[in-house]
Parts: C-alpha cells; structure tokens; sequence
C-alpha cells in the first residue's frame, strides 16, 4: 500500500514589479499616476506650486536678507534693517538679540511647515486653509513693519532697504497671490485620483 504524502505548501512569491504598485495588507491598486510612487505629490497649479511650495519655503530658510539665517549672518544689520530710517545703536540689548534669533526661528519653523504641508498634503481643504492662516499673517507681518517704521517712513519708498522691500514689498506679492489664488484665476487644488482594486 503505497502512502500519499501531501504536497509541501509552497510561499505565495511576488513579483517585485507588482510590489511597488500593490498594498498587499488592503488590496488597494494605485494607478501610475497617483500618490504611490516615491516622488512627492502636488496637488497645487503650477504657479502656486512654485510661488507657495517652492519659492516661499527657499526665501524663508536660507535668505541672507530676511530668511532665518539672517540673524546669524549679519545680526546687527537684521536688528537694525528692521527701521533703516533710524540709526542703530552701537551695541546690542540683549532683548533685541534674542528677538532677532526668535524671529528667526520662526522662519525656519514656518519653511518646515511649508514644506510638510504643501509637499504632503493630498487634500485641497488642508492646503486651502494653510495659505488662509499665511494671508492673515501676511497682514500682521506688513502692519507690524508699520508699526515700528511709522507712516512717513512707511510710504517712503525710496528709502526703503532690501529688508524692508521683503518685509513690506515680498509679503505684498505673497498675499496678493494668495487672493487671486482664492479667487480661482490660478485654478484650484485637486485631489489625486486612487483606483481600488481587490483582487
């Protein structure tokens, strides 16, 4: 009498092709165009795309002039550019330094941010209500220059220096993007499309 052995089970095998486009614990399929492939998704046209996602994130960080390494490559020019219609002192307080060096911090928090939202974010609400929080602090940037400039500084354009022009001329533009952007003239957001296949 001749015994039957049962046939070893064998591992399921994958193909690695089908790996990179395949979710095995949900069976969800992405398309060649969706959000699965290792590149960074935007949902964004393209000029808000390289005005708020690209451009902004760059003159946050790394801008000698108003950027959050400003402080650390010319503290007292950062310090004393704030009101150039005025003359800085010769040294220093040193509230006035460790506000250079928060403010910085700040733009550098906010080039995170940017980048984590803008560059991340599938849904059109979230990016919507970001530059939202962005038009309203753009307010507040422009007005707080005022403050400390005072109107005839303020309207003097002439005498403005390049901190000013970013304090009060590039945070213009960015806010004036982001109204038209509201108003549709650039398009609007649009969420990826995912396609759900089981198998």
């Amino acid at each position: 009498m001749q015994l039957l052995v049962p046939a070893k089970p064998q591992a399921p095998r994958f193909n690695q092709a089908n790996i990179l486009n395949q979710n095995y614990f949900t069976k969800r399929q992405y398309p060649e165009d969706s959000i699965s492939h290792n590149k960074m998704p935007t949902i964004f046209p393209t000029w808000p795309h390289v005005l708020f996602g690209i451009l902004e994130p760059i003159s946050l960080y790394d801008s000698p002039v108003m950027g959050s390494l400003a402080p650390v490559f010319d503290l007292d020019g950062f310090i004393n550019g704030q009101t150039p219609h005025l003359a800085g002192p010769s040294i220093q307080h040193p509230s006035s330094v460790a506000l250079a060096y928060q403010l910085g911090n700040l733009y550098h928090l906010l080039f995170l941010v940017g980048v984590a939202v803008l560059h991340t974010s599938t849904e059109p609400e979230v990016l919507r209500n970001y530059l939202i929080a962005l038009t309203i602090a753009d307010v507040g940037h422009v007005y707080a220059t005022y403050v400390a400039m005072g109107l005839d500084a303020f309207l003097d354009v002439g005498s403005w220096n390049a901190l000013t022009w970013g304090n009060i001329g590039a945070t213009g533009f960015l806010f004036v993007n982001r109204i038209l952007y509201f108003l549709g003239l650039f398009g609007q957001a649009r969420a990826p499309k995912v396609t759900h296949k089981n198998e």
